[in-house]
Protein backbone atom coordinates (compact mmCIF):
# COMPACT_ATOMS: atom_id res chain seq x y z
CA UNK A 1 0.00 0.00 0.00
CA UNK A 2 1.36 3.43 -0.95
CA UNK A 3 1.44 6.25 1.58
CA UNK A 4 -0.15 9.62 0.89
CA UNK A 5 0.93 12.53 3.05
CA UNK A 6 -1.38 15.55 2.79
CA UNK A 7 0.28 18.77 3.97
CA UNK A 8 -2.17 21.58 4.55
CA UNK A 9 -2.16 25.04 6.09
CA UNK A 10 -2.89 28.66 5.29
CA UNK A 11 -1.18 30.31 2.31
CA UNK A 12 2.32 31.27 3.47
CA UNK A 13 2.20 28.95 6.48
CA UNK A 14 5.31 27.01 5.48
CA UNK A 15 3.85 23.96 3.73
CA UNK A 16 6.53 23.95 1.02
CA UNK A 17 9.24 24.51 3.61
CA UNK A 18 7.92 21.61 5.69
CA UNK A 19 7.90 19.33 2.64
CA UNK A 20 11.42 20.30 1.55
CA UNK A 21 12.76 19.81 5.09
CA UNK A 22 11.05 16.45 5.71
CA UNK A 23 11.05 14.63 2.37
CA UNK A 24 13.82 13.93 -0.10
CA UNK A 25 13.77 15.66 -3.49
CA UNK A 26 12.82 12.38 -5.20
CA UNK A 27 9.56 12.07 -3.24
CA UNK A 28 6.73 12.81 -5.70
CA UNK A 29 4.92 15.98 -4.74
CA UNK A 30 1.65 17.34 -6.06
CA UNK A 31 0.89 20.98 -5.41
CA UNK A 32 -2.90 21.36 -5.61
CA UNK A 33 -2.48 24.91 -6.97
CA UNK A 34 -1.64 23.49 -10.38
CA UNK A 35 -5.09 21.87 -10.53
CA UNK A 36 -6.84 25.26 -10.16
CA UNK A 37 -6.02 26.30 -13.73
CA UNK A 38 -8.52 23.98 -15.36
CA UNK A 39 -12.26 24.43 -15.46
CA UNK A 40 -13.34 21.31 -13.60
CA UNK A 41 -14.95 20.86 -10.21
CA UNK A 42 -12.93 20.30 -7.05
CA UNK A 43 -13.92 16.63 -7.01
CA UNK A 44 -12.58 16.20 -10.55
CA UNK A 45 -9.30 17.93 -9.66
CA UNK A 46 -8.97 15.83 -6.54
CA UNK A 47 -9.68 12.61 -8.42
CA UNK A 48 -7.16 13.54 -11.16
CA UNK A 49 -4.48 14.14 -8.52
CA UNK A 50 -5.21 10.76 -6.92
CA UNK A 51 -5.12 9.02 -10.31
CA UNK A 52 -1.71 10.56 -10.88
CA UNK A 53 -0.54 9.29 -7.48
CA UNK A 54 -1.87 5.79 -8.06
CA UNK A 55 0.07 5.63 -11.34
CA UNK A 56 3.37 6.32 -9.56
CA UNK A 57 5.51 3.52 -8.21
CA UNK A 58 6.78 5.64 -5.31
CA UNK A 59 6.12 4.34 -1.79
CA UNK A 60 5.24 7.86 -0.57
CA UNK A 61 3.63 10.82 -2.31
CA UNK A 62 2.96 14.28 -0.87
CA UNK A 63 -0.02 16.48 -1.71
CA UNK A 64 0.34 20.08 -0.64
CA UNK A 65 -2.63 22.45 -0.51
CA UNK A 66 -5.04 24.73 1.29
CA UNK A 67 -8.36 23.04 2.00
CA UNK A 68 -11.55 24.95 2.73
CA UNK A 69 -15.26 24.16 2.49
CA UNK A 70 -15.22 24.07 -1.32
CA UNK A 71 -12.26 21.68 -1.29
CA UNK A 72 -13.12 18.97 1.15
CA UNK A 73 -10.17 17.44 2.98
CA UNK A 74 -12.36 14.61 4.35
CA UNK A 75 -13.47 13.89 0.78
CA UNK A 76 -9.87 13.73 -0.42
CA UNK A 77 -8.92 11.40 2.45
CA UNK A 78 -11.89 9.09 1.87
CA UNK A 79 -11.31 8.91 -1.88
CA UNK A 80 -7.60 8.20 -1.37
CA UNK A 81 -8.41 5.45 1.13
CA UNK A 82 -10.94 3.96 -1.31
CA UNK A 83 -8.12 3.85 -3.88
CA UNK A 84 -6.02 1.80 -1.44
CA UNK A 85 -3.73 4.58 -0.20
CA UNK A 86 -2.68 4.93 3.43
CA UNK A 87 -3.27 8.58 4.38
CA UNK A 88 -1.61 10.88 6.92
CA UNK A 89 -2.43 14.59 7.27
CA UNK A 90 0.08 17.19 8.43
CA UNK A 91 -1.36 20.58 9.39
CA UNK A 92 1.18 23.41 9.32
CA UNK A 93 -0.41 25.67 11.93
CA UNK A 94 0.94 29.19 11.54
CA UNK A 95 -0.82 32.35 12.75
CA UNK A 96 -2.21 34.44 9.86
CA UNK A 97 -0.05 37.47 10.73
CA UNK A 98 3.10 35.31 10.47
CA UNK A 99 1.86 33.92 7.13
CA UNK A 100 1.34 37.47 5.88
CA UNK A 101 4.83 38.55 6.95
CA UNK A 102 6.33 35.50 5.21
CA UNK A 103 4.43 36.18 1.99
CA UNK A 104 5.53 39.81 1.93
CA UNK A 105 9.14 38.90 2.73
CA UNK A 106 9.37 36.06 0.18
CA UNK A 107 7.95 37.95 -2.78
CA UNK A 108 9.14 41.49 -2.10
CA UNK A 109 12.76 40.40 -1.72
CA UNK A 110 12.49 39.29 -5.37
CA UNK A 111 10.74 42.54 -6.31
CA UNK A 112 7.51 40.71 -7.18
CA UNK A 113 5.03 43.20 -5.71
CA UNK A 114 2.13 41.95 -7.85
CA UNK A 115 2.52 38.36 -6.66
CA UNK A 116 2.97 39.48 -3.04
CA UNK A 117 -0.32 41.40 -3.24
CA UNK A 118 -2.12 38.48 -4.90
CA UNK A 119 -0.91 35.95 -2.31
CA UNK A 120 -1.73 38.32 0.56
CA UNK A 121 -5.26 38.66 -0.87
CA UNK A 122 -5.63 34.88 -1.05
CA UNK A 123 -4.47 34.61 2.58
CA UNK A 124 -7.03 37.22 3.62
CA UNK A 125 -9.91 35.20 2.15
CA UNK A 126 -8.63 31.70 2.92
CA UNK A 127 -7.93 32.41 6.61
CA UNK A 128 -11.68 32.55 7.22
CA UNK A 129 -12.53 29.26 5.58
CA UNK A 130 -9.45 27.15 6.23
CA UNK A 131 -10.37 23.87 7.91
CA UNK A 132 -8.07 22.56 10.62
CA UNK A 133 -9.12 18.94 10.85
CA UNK A 134 -9.76 17.64 14.34
CA UNK A 135 -10.22 14.01 13.32
CA UNK A 136 -10.59 11.96 10.16
CA UNK A 137 -11.58 8.27 10.02
CA UNK A 138 -8.58 5.91 9.89
CA UNK A 139 -6.19 8.82 9.41
CA UNK A 140 -3.35 10.11 11.56
CA UNK A 141 -3.25 13.91 11.93
CA UNK A 142 -0.08 15.74 12.99
CA UNK A 143 0.02 19.42 13.89
CA UNK A 144 3.24 21.32 13.16
CA UNK A 145 3.25 24.72 14.82
CA UNK A 146 5.32 27.50 13.25
CA UNK A 147 6.01 30.96 14.63
CA UNK A 148 8.00 34.02 13.69
CA UNK A 149 11.26 32.46 14.93
CA UNK A 150 11.08 29.48 12.56
CA UNK A 151 13.36 29.71 9.55
CA UNK A 152 12.01 29.40 6.04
Amino acid sequence: MNDLIIVTGLPGSGKSTYVSQNFCAETPRIDMRRFWADDTTWQDRMYNALLEISSLSAPTTVIEGVFGPESSLPGLVMTAQDMGLSVKVVVVDTPANICFAGIVDNYLKDGDVERAMARAGILYWKRREFERPESLPDCEISIVRRNKNDSR
